[in-house]
């Protein structure tokens, strides 16, 4: 037998070439502002059995060779036979780094508990802990520790803690209560009490506890960055970016700092925006995120040529690829060079900017009358793209509608629905292109499918009701139907617009002007405009009428609706007469 120390010469090989090969993952533990275990030697002159060395060179070689469940495995073995704190913590590292969260948690919880006075350990473990949503426990841990006299960054844990189980969360946030009472000046828990307020939307009060931590430490990183965001959340942006550049002056190489407050000038200053991402990419050229931000504000500003240069920039380095297509095939568009913005946005592949490119890709095809090419698109897309299925299917579908393809819309629908017939999303969608087509038994028979799932679905009680007073003579039936439907949302203005309309159908015209002013008055809308503009006509309101009209086709100036509404109410000679004067009064 011999010892750690008399075989130290034989492990430094092994473990620098390990580290070297520890894998290259984006450690959750750097997210939450700690820094990956790089475990400090602890005293051992316990002797080693040869086999325990053994299984540990061993396990360093397979990381070498990426060999990760051998790496981790024979560490995690060896931590719990040996009990030694350099085993455990070099497992608890290898855990973290692999994101194998149940290791890290076994692994750092053993380090803990062989090494209770190991701050690095207890922290650690109070970590994994938070993660594996035991909450209290972490707590406890650092209860522990604040009574040590330990520098703990409980908010790390904390940032943890604002996405556990609401019960457990709420539990946790009475222990920083607590602490707080017996720590009022501990500026990491004053920043855990501030998260934890922001994770519930309470920012006023968020924002009182931020600002007592920052007065503590005037030049806190992260409680300037709290202050912040919680400012430009309380729509104080101005005061925001204040805080933002008297921190710069004070710590001008702060890239973070400078970060955020470039983000805050994007919507706010153009120029001073521009200004600040080229100085962040001066340092980091090749940071793609900072090439495709200034390119962005670039192109807000309206420099496109040297927009262009920086997204073809991350195209020539194969980064942000897709953005780079989107916005490059958006300036084709305004540039008119609609053949060049095609070829862009049929390379757009990723989220979110590939549903924004179908859309400017369906657009320019259907203008163009290109069905073939614009199915053939949506089809390559349904085949990269098979978890969004359904959503695809629906926005084909409803750039067919837009340009009055309404059969193509309701036959790609029908072959939607032949996988899962009972899509609630799906059926309706068909529905109303069949409401477009006058097809009423179309309409009822999907919306009956899914009221036979669920019955208290009250966009379908709704849209079979409005349709049964609209199309048909069946208004008692239609009135039950929207009635339910507001028994559910009794707020809902499209809800009570159809109220108003069926109760308009039955010669109730009193109700009927009382349900459509609310809708209107809460959803101004050219829909609920012609509803109440031709019950007000009917009950010979006339002026009313015609201004309610007005304001929908202000709303909606290629409001369809309103011209129809009229039409059915004043001789065809009146007609032109009417509308011009809804038009330009």
């Amino acid at each position: 037998m011999t010892t750690i120390k008399s075989l130290l010469l034989l492990f430094t090989l092994a473990l620098l070439s390990a580290c070297a090969a520890t894998p290259n993952t984006n450690d959750s533990a750097a997210q939450e502002n700690v820094t990956a275990v790089k475990p400090k030697k602890e005293a051992s002159t316990r002797p080693f059995p040869t086999q325990t060395l053994y299984s540990l060179l061993v396990a360093e070689i397979a990381g070498q060779r990426k060999r990760y469940d051998i790496f981790l495995g024979n560490y995690m073995q060896q931590a719990h036979q040996t009990r030694d704190p350099n085993v455990a913590a070099r497992a608890t590292q290898i855990a973290r780094y692999l994101k194998a969260e149940q290791a890290a948690l076994d692994a750092s919880l053993l380090w803990a508990d062989i090494s209770p006075d190991n701050t690095e350990a207890q922290h650690i473990a109070a970590i994994q802990l938070a993660k594996a949503d035991r909450l209290e426990e972490a707590a406890h841990k650092i209860e522990l520790l604040l009574a040590k006299g330990a520098e703990v960054q409980s908010q790390s844990i904390t940032l943890i803690a604002t996405k556990a189980n609401p019960a457990n969360r709420d539990k946790y946030h009475k222990h920083i209560d607590k602490l707080l009472i017996l720590y009022p000046d501990n500026l990491p828990l004053l920043l855990s009490k501030a998260l934890l307020l922001q994770s519930e939307r309470k920012n006023e009060a968020a924002l009182a506890y931020a600002k007592q931590a920052l007065k503590l430490e005037d030049h806190n990183f992260q409680a300037t960055i709290l202050v912040a965001n919680l400012l430009d959340r309380l729509d104080k942006r101005p005061d925001a970016i204040k805080i933002l550049e008297k921190a710069l002056r004070h710590d001008p190489k702060n890239d973070r700092i400078r970060m955020q407050y470039a983000r805050f000038l994007s919507n706010f200053d153009g120029k001073k925006a521009e200004e600040q991402f080229t100085l962040l990419l001066s340092k980091s050229p090749n940071n793609p995120n900072l090439m495709l931000s200034l390119a962005l504000i670039k192109k807000d500003n309206g420099s496109l040529e040297q927009a262009k240069q920086l997204f073809e920039k991350l195209l020539e380095i194969n980064k942000l690829t897709s953005a780079a297509n989107y916005y490059l095939g958006t300036i084709a568009e305004e540039e008119k060079r609609l053949d060049n913005a095609l070829a862009h946005y049929e390379k757009v592949d990723g989220e979110p900017d590939v549903f924004a490119a179908l859309t400017r890709h369906g657009k320019i095809l259907l203008k163009r009358n290109d069905l073939t090419r614009y199915a053939d698109h949506f089809s390559k897309v349904k085949h990269q793209l098979p978890q969004h299925r359904s959503r695809l299917y629906l926005l084909e579908a409803e750039l067919l509608i837009e340009f009055d393809h309404h059969q193509l819309a309701y036959n790609q629908l029908t072959t939607a629905l032949a996988a899962n017939s009972t899509d609630s999303t799906l059926l309706y969608a068909r529905s109303m292109v069949s409401e477009q087509m006058n097809d009423i038994d179309a309409v009822e028979r999907d919306l009956r499918v899914i009221l036979s799932t669920n019955p208290n679905n009250a966009d379908a009680l709704n849209a079979l009701g409005y349709t049964l007073a609209n199309k048909t003579d069946r208004y008692q039936e239609a009135k039950a139907l929207i009635e339910k439907a507001l028994s559910i949302r009794p707020n809902d203005p499209a809800i009570i617009d159809s109220m108003g309309w069926v109760e308009f159908r039955l010669g109730n015209y009193e109700a009927s002007l009382l349900r459509l002013r609310t809708a209107f008055a809460e959803f101004p809308d050219h829909e609920v405009a012609a509803h109440l503009g031709e019950v007000l006509w009917s009950v010979k309101q006339y002026n009313e009428a015609k201004k309610v009209w007005r304001q929908g086709l202000q709303l909606n100036p290629n409001s369809k609706i309103i011209p129809e509404a009229i039409k059915r109410l004043v001789p065809e000679e009146d007609i032109a007469e009417l509308l011009e004067q809804v038009k330009t009064q």
